[in-house]
This record gives C-alpha cells, structure tokens and sequence, in this order.
C-alpha cells in the first residue's frame, strides 16, 4: 500500500500592493510544511522568484520543480517532492481572444512531475485554472477543465491531481469523467474570504487498484487567501505489483 502526505496551497505570492503580508504569510507556510512533513508540497501562485529561493533553502530536504522563470514565474506552479521526480513537464493552456488583461500576464497550465515510490510509478499534477468574472469566462476555465482531463484520462499509473480550480463543486464535478476518487468532503470553503470551495486534491487509479484521499483545509496558520489542504493519499495494487 502506498501512502502519501500531501500539502496543496495556492500562496497569493504576488508583490505588495497586490497582496499583503507576504514574508509573514510565506514564514507561516514553511513552519506548516515543517510541521507537517509532507512528502509533496503542490503550489500555486508562486509568482515571485524571491519566494522560490526562500522555498529551496527553508525546505532543503525536497527536490523542487518548477516551469523556467525569469523576472517572475509566469506559471505561478511549484512542486517539492522527498523523491526524485524521475521527469517533469509543463504545458500551458491556450490563451484566447476573451482572456482579460489580468490573466494575460499569467501562464496559467499544469505542471506534472512523475515518481517512483515504493516500486510503483504515478504522476503528480498541480494546477492553476482562468479566474472567470462572467459567463463566455467561464467557458474559457471550463475548457481548460476538460483540456486537463481529456490528458491525464489515458495515463495508466495513479495520477494525484491537485490545485485552485476557480470552480465550486457541483460544476466542478460535472465537468469530469468517471473514475476520479475525491476527497470525503467537499463541504468544507477553501477560500479564507468568501466562503467557497475552488481547491482540491483528486486521485485516478488504474482499474485493478484501490485508493482513498483524506483532505482538511487549515484556517491557521494564516498563509494565503486560500487554506491550504493537509492530505493523505493511499492506494493499492489489488494485483500485489
């Protein structure tokens, strides 16, 4: 049986004035990642470079993974692994001619890592989805949901796939195949403001396996405009490979 603790957070890295409280939020983040010990950390909205390296040194036990940034990091995704990613890869969703001016400046796309643990290969997704402010935006996210998924439906290993989605559950749901387990509960807001949830942490297996996802978003520390979700995943090989 495999068994994984994962920490998924988007982090509002943005510089000031577009967010606040950046080093605090950012030192806060860390002490949870110390506390908790996940073996993946999955990150969104790592925008500046500084935190990067702030990432690398606090965390220096985990491989860190992340699309080519220059003055900033365009895709805003981060992952840190206690293995050894065996690959990595990044694709970013197209940008169409409804795109606002706000999103333009971001590359937002999946990033993908895969592993080998416990003799058993996976992959590692986390992802960013278009923030929608009206209808013909929202189509724009919900291609990106069905671009994401049409992907990772033809994988044969267990994929974790985990991010800020910008959509609430029931269309969430709606948009993807069967197959996917969820977490327990999808009651619980993952914005600190607002009271919605638009972050999750999903898992697809291969027919002859079994797995399960517990998620709890954390109200403290405060880290972000989101809660960041603590995790565990575990699945196993009914098979015994």
């Amino acid at each position: 049986t495999v068994r994984l603790k994962i920490l998924d957070a988007n982090l509002w890295g943005l510089p000031y004035p577009f967010a606040d409280k950046q080093e605090f939020r950012l030192q806060n983040f860390i002490a949870l990642a110390r506390d908790f010990r996940p073996d993946l950390i999955l990150l969104q909205e790592i925008w500046m470079t500084t935190w990067i390296e702030e990432l690398h040194q606090a965390l220096p036990e985990y491989w860190l993974i992340h699309p080519e940034a220059g003055f900033y990091l365009p895709s805003g995704l981060l992952i840190l692994s206690r293995s050894r990613p065996l690959k990595a890869e990044f694709a970013q969703y197209p940008r169409t001619p409804d795109h606002s001016i706000l999103e333009l400046f971001a590359s937002k796309g999946w990033l993908k890592i895969t592993l080998r643990i416990q003799r058993q290969t996976c992959e590692v997704f986390t992802s960013h989805l278009y923030s929608a402010n009206n209808p013909v935006e929202r189509e724009i996210t919900n291609t990106q949901v069905r671009l994401l998924n049409a992907y990772i439906a033809v994988a044969t290993v267990p994929v974790i796939l985990a991010g800020d989605f910008n959509t609430e559950p029931e269309p969430f749901q709606a948009l993807f195949h069967s197959g996917w387990i969820w977490e327990e509960n999808l009651e619980s807001p993952t914005r600190a403001r607002g009271g919605k949830k638009i972050d999750y942490l999903l898992l697809r297996l291969p027919a002859d396996f079994l797995g399960k996802i517990s998620a709890t978003p954390l109200r403290e520390p405060s880290v972000s405009d989101h809660l960041p979700l603590v995790a565990s995943v575990t699945w196993k090989n009914l098979h015994g490979g």
